[in-house]
């Protein structure tokens, strides 16, 4: 069975990396800059803020990746992914005449 965590991969979450190389990415002119090459001027003032640029720039890629991609073992409907327990009225010792569609019973025996 395929969770989030025993992928295909041997639990290698390439989404992960690949936003971290996204983040990286977004500074390497900007490092080139700093280490005298000529960039342009924005470069070298999101290299300034790089930490910010880089964790904002990762955030989305994986938020994107995770969303177009979705990891195996998670719910379809993205809610709580836990089995309902579905007991009709005889199951649970109510007389059927008492139960309503929820699956409570208004007033009734149980044995």
């Amino acid at each position: 069975m395929l969770t989030a965590y025993t992928t295909v991969l041997g639990g290698f979450q390439w989404r992960g990396y690949a936003a971290y190389i996204c983040g990286i990415l977004v500074n390497v002119v900007g490092f080139a800059g700093a280490v005298g090459s000529r960039v342009p001027s924005g470069a070298t003032y999101i290299y300034q803020f790089s930490f910010f640029a880089g964790f904002l720039v990762s955030a989305t890629v994986y938020y994107l990746l995770c969303n177009a991609f979705p990891l195996p073992g998670l719910s379809p409907t993205e809610g709580w992914f836990e089995p309902e327990l579905i007991v009709s009225g005889s199951e649970a010792g109510i007389e059927e005449d008492n139960v309503i569609e929820s699956g409570t019973a208004t007033s009734g025996k149980v044995s």
